[in-house]
């Protein structure tokens, strides 16, 4: 904060924080100069209390100053950039919206506030410039639009707001992306012990809200409220479906048994083959990881083909506020998910009735009575299938 002189006496105090980038020196020292000069001798009021030149000369004055005194504090005011640069280059790891600012990260940091020398202040400002930048965007959009005809000027605008259109979709699916990555770790921590004293595993339910929350339907969630893809990718295509729901609360049948996950298909665009009245159901139990004790009562495959029947036996699908979503007939196909670890007690269970997935880590297979496809699923697969299906993402951003 260098004081203005004249005369041998200090009149007015000017801080160039601002302009230089710089607030403190080795985080608690400050920095002090004093600027003299006969010009600034010459233009001082009779009071010496302020300066009577043009605002214009004061501006240059200040400028210059501004140079002379970076170039003086320069190895200062390069170790506060580089190190502004490292944090914005986390942030920007950790928010891949903000991908765009990589190509003009130095611009970046040179312009931050002197005050913004951590993340959060960082990650503030970096808000800032994109809400900015869509705004801008979006006035140079309305520009195009609005344009009489196709000239020149406006097909440079188009190019410019294509480029725009990229760097945005790019980070924003970096951002999901990385999302997902984040997830799936979570999905790789709880199949581990919650208590790794007594060796107790995660309860199923931490699987279970993990993938889809429970208590729900499809019309209390949208689609960033659920991990379904981690199951499926093809779950996105569901007409409706319900979380751990009594069947009698989207069926006309009684029964209070709870599904942890049953899909509707009425209008399955992504593989419907014919006009029948619901082409698919697909029903999931989880169980919880490790567990090593099976009886008639908890026996996932035994609980889905009593789900399978409850659903065959004329039952309509409706949502909650009583509109019928499908009817389930004779030719609607069930597909059923067991996800679970494979134990030796879950596997005496599945034992004849199920094959081998190719790569040995999990069961598939048909039943008669009731007509069902059913998956086994361990925890180990399900992770790795998933991050297979994600790999080339998380690949691209250095995520793997």
């Amino acid at each position: 904060m260098p004081p203005f002189c004249a005369n041998d006496r200090g009149v007015k105090e000017y801080g160039i924080d601002d302009q230089i980038g710089l607030k403190l020196l080795d985080g608690e020292q400050i920095y002090v100069g004093t600027v003299t000069g006969d010009y600034l001798d010459s233009h001082v009021n009779p009071q010496r209390t302020d300066f009577i030149f043009e605002s214009e000369d004061g501006m240059a004055i200040r400028r210059q100053l501004s140079a002379s005194v970076k170039e003086f504090l320069l190895q200062y005011v390069e170790a506060a950039l580089a190190q502004k640069k490292a944090v914005a280059a986390t942030i920007i790891t950790k928010n891949p919206q903000y991908l765009y600012l990589r190509s003009e990260l130095d611009q970046f940091v040179s312009g931050l506030k002197p005050s913004s020398v951590n993340e959060e202040l960082i990650y503030g400002e970096m808000s800032l410039d994109r809400f900015r930048r869509q705004r801008r965007f979006t006035s140079v959009k309305r520009e195009i639009d609005q344009a009489p005809q196709y000239s020149e000027m406006v097909a440079k605008k188009v190019e410019e707001y294509k480029t725009f259109i990229l760097e945005d979709q790019k980070g924003t699916l970096a951002e999901y992306v990385t999302k997902r990555k984040a997830v799936l770790d979570l999905l790789d921590k709880l199949r581990g012990f919650e208590s790794p004293e007594d060796e107790r595993h995660h309860l199923e339910d931490a699987m279970h809200k993990l993938i889809c929350p429970m208590r729900v339907d499809s019309h209390d969630l949208t689609i960033d409220d659920h991990n379904l893809w981690i199951l499926d990718d093809r779950l996105a295509f569901f007409s409706f479906f319900a979380s751990d729901r009594q069947i009698s609360q989207y069926t006309n049948n009684p029964s209070l048994r709870e599904p942890d996950l049953a899909f509707f298909y009425d209008s399955c665009i992504a593989w419907r083959e014919s006009d029948r009245a619901s082409d698919t159901v697909i029903l999931v139990e989880f169980k919880r990881p490790g567990i090593d004790s099976y009886t008639d009562k908890n026996d996932p495959f035994m609980q889905l083909m009593d789900y399978v029947s409850l659903f065959k036996s004329g039952s309509t699908v409706k949502d909650k506020s009583g509109k019928v979503i499908s009817g389930i007939g004779a030719n609607t196909a069930f597909h059923c998910y067991i996800v679970a670890d494979l134990t030796e007690a879950l596997q005496r269970r599945l034992r004849g009735h199920f094959e081998r997935t190719p790569d040995g880590k999990g069961y598939f297979g048909y039943t008669r009575n009731p007509a069902t496809y059913t998956e086994v699923i361990p925890y180990e697969k399900l992770l790795q299938d998933a991050q297979a299906r994600n790999a080339i993402f998380f690949e691209k951003l250095g995520l793997s």
